[in-house]
Protein backbone atom coordinates (compact mmCIF):
# COMPACT_ATOMS: atom_id res chain seq x y z
CA UNK A 1 0.00 0.00 0.00
CA UNK A 2 1.33 3.46 -0.93
CA UNK A 3 0.03 6.39 1.32
CA UNK A 4 0.07 9.41 0.25
CA UNK A 5 -0.46 12.96 2.23
CA UNK A 6 -2.16 16.05 0.85
CA UNK A 7 -1.23 19.59 0.98
CA UNK A 8 -4.25 19.81 3.43
CA UNK A 9 -2.49 17.35 6.03
CA UNK A 10 -5.37 14.33 4.79
CA UNK A 11 -4.05 10.56 4.07
CA UNK A 12 -4.91 8.81 0.93
CA UNK A 13 -3.88 4.87 0.92
CA UNK A 14 -3.42 3.42 -2.65
CA UNK A 15 -3.85 -0.35 -2.87
CA UNK A 16 -2.27 -2.29 -5.00
CA UNK A 17 -4.17 -5.21 -7.14
CA UNK A 18 -3.52 -7.77 -4.56
CA UNK A 19 -4.66 -5.70 -1.78
CA UNK A 20 -7.64 -4.64 -3.70
CA UNK A 21 -8.61 -8.71 -4.03
CA UNK A 22 -7.59 -9.37 -0.64
CA UNK A 23 -9.95 -6.78 0.56
CA UNK A 24 -12.71 -7.92 -1.96
CA UNK A 25 -12.67 -10.94 -0.64
CA UNK A 26 -12.87 -10.28 3.06
CA UNK A 27 -15.96 -7.88 2.50
CA UNK A 28 -17.82 -11.25 0.16
CA UNK A 29 -16.85 -13.86 2.75
CA UNK A 30 -17.61 -11.33 5.60
CA UNK A 31 -21.29 -10.11 3.94
CA UNK A 32 -22.42 -13.03 2.20
CA UNK A 33 -19.99 -16.04 3.17
CA UNK A 34 -18.97 -16.18 -0.19
CA UNK A 35 -15.97 -15.76 -2.41
CA UNK A 36 -15.43 -13.06 -4.37
CA UNK A 37 -15.35 -15.15 -8.31
CA UNK A 38 -19.15 -16.39 -6.53
CA UNK A 39 -20.52 -12.89 -5.87
CA UNK A 40 -18.82 -11.79 -9.70
CA UNK A 41 -20.52 -14.92 -10.47
CA UNK A 42 -23.62 -14.18 -9.34
CA UNK A 43 -23.92 -10.95 -9.93
CA UNK A 44 -22.70 -11.48 -13.32
CA UNK A 45 -25.94 -14.12 -13.42
CA UNK A 46 -28.61 -11.29 -12.11
CA UNK A 47 -28.72 -12.82 -9.32
CA UNK A 48 -28.95 -9.75 -7.15
CA UNK A 49 -31.68 -7.82 -8.98
CA UNK A 50 -34.64 -8.90 -6.43
CA UNK A 51 -35.47 -5.80 -4.48
CA UNK A 52 -34.28 -8.17 -1.22
CA UNK A 53 -31.36 -7.68 -2.50
CA UNK A 54 -31.31 -3.84 -2.66
CA UNK A 55 -29.25 -3.70 0.59
CA UNK A 56 -26.53 -1.08 1.79
CA UNK A 57 -24.58 -4.20 2.21
CA UNK A 58 -25.02 -5.34 -0.93
CA UNK A 59 -24.35 -1.56 -2.42
CA UNK A 60 -21.24 -1.74 -0.37
CA UNK A 61 -19.93 -5.14 -1.51
CA UNK A 62 -20.80 -4.02 -5.22
CA UNK A 63 -18.79 -0.93 -4.73
CA UNK A 64 -15.32 -4.01 -4.66
CA UNK A 65 -16.37 -4.80 -8.71
CA UNK A 66 -13.93 -4.35 -11.46
CA UNK A 67 -15.83 -1.32 -13.90
CA UNK A 68 -17.77 -1.79 -16.00
CA UNK A 69 -18.86 -4.61 -14.55
CA UNK A 70 -20.64 -2.91 -11.41
CA UNK A 71 -23.40 -1.03 -12.74
CA UNK A 72 -26.51 -2.32 -10.73
CA UNK A 73 -29.63 -2.12 -8.64
CA UNK A 74 -29.63 0.30 -5.98
CA UNK A 75 -31.52 3.44 -5.64
CA UNK A 76 -29.78 4.43 -2.05
CA UNK A 77 -29.09 8.00 -1.51
CA UNK A 78 -25.36 7.70 -2.56
CA UNK A 79 -26.47 6.57 -6.18
CA UNK A 80 -24.30 3.54 -5.50
CA UNK A 81 -24.90 0.87 -7.89
CA UNK A 82 -27.92 3.10 -9.13
CA UNK A 83 -29.24 1.09 -11.93
CA UNK A 84 -28.49 2.59 -15.59
CA UNK A 85 -30.25 2.15 -19.05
Amino acid sequence: MTVTRTKTGSTIRWHSAAEAQQDFEQAAQATLGISASEFVRRWRAREYEKPEYDTPELVRLSKHLPRPLSPGLSKHADGAGKKRG
